[in-house]
């Protein structure tokens, strides 16, 4: 925590700063930016419709985006949507489909 006195609490001590990167040396760093890449996962689980409210020019840039971006969205707004929500929970693995289900 910065205590306006310069002092960094957090990362300031050399025994911290090596297990840090010893952490980000054992491949812990990459798991986030690999699956920031990931492809469009395929989830588990029936289908559900939702609705949501959004502002016309947000969901208008969204979905011409997500038009771009197959490998991820699967070129639709609801693509788009689905990994998003999977990002914000962190690519939990236990919502992908099992490789046997199909």
């Amino acid at each position: 925590m910065n205590t306006g006195t310069g002092n960094h609490n957090c990362l300031d001590d050399e025994t911290t700063l090596r297990e840090v990167a010893a952490w980000w040396r054992e491949g812990n760093g990459r798991l986030v930016q690999e699956r920031q890449g990931a492809e469009r996962p395929d989830l588990a689980g029936p289908r559900r419709i939702a609705s949501i409210r959004i502002c016309e020019p947000l969901h208008k840039a969204s979905v011409i985006k997500a038009k771009t971006d197959n490998a991820r969205t699967g070129g639709s707004f609801s693509g788009l949507v689905q990994f998003l929500l999977w990002q914000y929970l962190d690519f939990d693995d236990s919502l992908l489909k099992k490789p046997d289900e199909t």
